[in-house]
């Protein structure tokens, strides 16, 4: 039975695969591990910058889940559920990111335990600025 045919007569999870069932879970526990992730983050008084799932986007193909800045470096965590993988377009954005002159910290985050993780090691680093520039130790100029 072809897709259309199954969505007509069965509407909802009904009409689904046991594959395209499985991909909207995985989908949904993402979303729910970006929420938590993103919360942890405000804890932190952290602002991240994160994509709506539900709208067209202008934002690059392959960015990161969420974005945001610790200790003056660009950070970006790609999110994954365990066993999971980045797409191409994502493997192609994390190794630009990670290029100069970005150098940009990127990590793959599967679980909120190594989310936790690589924040307290981000907090742990000295900011990268240097004193006299613009919010810098000395503060702005």
């Amino acid at each position: 039975m072809s897709e259309a045919d199954r969505r007509k007569y069965f509407p909802g999870t009904a009409g689904l695969t046991a594959l395209e069932c499985q991909q909207v879970a995985v989908a949904k526990n993402e979303k729910e591990l970006q929420g938590q992730l993103e919360g942890l983050l405000r804890r932190n008084l952290i602002i991240p910058v994160r994509q709506r799932m539900d709208v067209r986007s202008n934002i690059a193909i392959g960015m990161p889940d969420i974005m945001f800045a610790c200790r003056s470096r660009a950070c970006f965590w790609e999110v994954k559920m365990p066993g999971e993988i980045p797409n191409p377009d994502q493997v192609k954005m994390i190794a630009a990111l990670q290029k100069v002159p970005m150098s940009a910290h990127v990590r793959v985050i599967r679980t909120y335990g190594e989310a936790l993780a690589d924040l307290q090691f981000l907090l742990s680093l000295p900011d990268v600025t240097s004193p006299g520039q613009p919010n810098g130790p000395d503060g702005p100029e």
